[in-house]
């Protein structure tokens, strides 16, 4: 799905190579990346649905502690946008 998320740069490359137009194929990409998303989605949660073991919601306290240890790497930047930040 990343391939067809804008900013990608797989999609900048193929318009200027092609003569095609970059907003168009950025727009293009956001059909199917969405239809991807949703079957995702429902696939996931119809996992979830049939699983026993997931039955149970997770306390709080151990969803806010995940969270907290999860804060730095939720904010380092990923590849695909540090590659994007050195192209600009």
């Amino acid at each position: 799905m990343g391939i067809l998320v804008p900013p990608c740069i797989l999609m900048i490359v193929i318009g200027s190579v092609a003569s095609l137009s970059v907003a168009a194929l950025f727009t293009a990409g956001f059909l199917p990346a969405v239809v991807l998303a949703l079957a995702l989605m429902a696939t996931c949660g119809g996992r979830r649905a049939r699983s026993d073991r997931l039955r149970a919601r997770p306390e709080r306290r151990r969803v806010a502690r995940a969270f907290w240890h999860a804060l730095i790497p939720l904010g380092m930047p990923s590849s695909s946008s540090a590659e994007f930040s050195a192209a600009s």
